[in-house]
Formats: C-alpha cells, sequence, structure tokens
C-alpha cells in the first residue's frame, strides 16, 4: 500500500471504508484525533465486510470491543494501557484470519504485531479528511 487519499465529507469516508474492506485483512489499526472520523471509516469497513447494516454498527467506546461477525473492532480510547488490555484477554484478536480494527492503538503499541496495516486520518478543514495507507512491518 502506501497511498494518500482525500474524503470531503463524512458519505466519501463510508464510501472509502467500504472500498478498503475489499483490500484488508487481518489487523487495522486507525490512528487519528478524536472526531478524525476513524469510527465512521470503520463503519464502511465493517459494513462492506460482514454485510451489517451501517446503522447497526456503533463505536465500543464504554466496551471496549464490538464484533460482528468475522470483523472486530476496537476502540481503547479509555484503555488504560496494554496490561489491562491483557488483563481482559483481548490479545488473541491481535492475531488471526479475522479481521481487527482498532481506534487508539497507541495505547497497546508494545503489543502490536510485527506486520499491520496503519491507517492515519487528519483533519484537513471542515469536513474534509486525509486518509493514509501503509503496510507496517516492524523489524
Amino acid at each position: 500500500m502506501g497511498r494518500k487519499l482525500v474524503t470531503t465529507c463524512a458519505e466519501e469516508t463510508l464510501a472509502l471504508g467500504r472500498e478498503l474492506a475489499l483490500e484488508l485483512s487481518s489487523l487495522v489499526c486507525l490512528f487519528g484525533d478524536l472526531g478524525a472520523g476513524k469510527t465512521t471509516l470503520i463503519k464502511g469497513i465493517i459494513e462492506s465486510a460482514t454485510g451489517t447494516n451501517v446503522e447497526q454498527i456503533t463505536s465500543p467506546t464504554f466496551v471496549y470491543l464490538q464484533s460482528y461477525g468475522k470483523a472486530h473492532h476496537f476502540d481503547l480510547y479509555r484503555l488504560r494501557g496494554a496490561e489491562q488490555f491483557l488483563d481482559l484477554g483481548f490479545d488473541e484478536y491481535l492475531y488471526g484470519p479475522q479481521l481487527t480494527l482498532i481506534e487508539w492503538p497507541e495505547r497497546i503499541e508494545t503489543l502490536l504485531p510485527r506486520e499491520y496495516t496503519r491507517i492515519t486520518l487528519t483533519h484537513a478543514g471542515g469536513d474534509k479528511r486525509y486518509v493514509e495507507l501503509e503496510k507496517c512491518r516492524i523489524s
């Protein structure tokens, strides 16, 4: 990968997620400030990957994890750190064939596997977002 994209509204971000679902697998870590569009992008990915109606896809902000069949959505914003993630038994989601999408992966950076897809969303004024995709390989 290694692509830079632009969306100009929430619907375009959702549509981009639907497109990306066709090429994503395994672990996807989403970086970006609050309100950068991470959840919107994830909704599009999950909808396309699982057939779940986008209206039924919610952020797991207070429960950390929502599962939609073969896709799992983590929101780690409120997580205290990697130790809590391990204590909750979530480490099994970092490896394996299922699609795992993580918002706020900085909270568990030391646990991330050697390879994953990194998506960074950045505000660019108004509803415009920059979306960068890259394959990460940690040596």
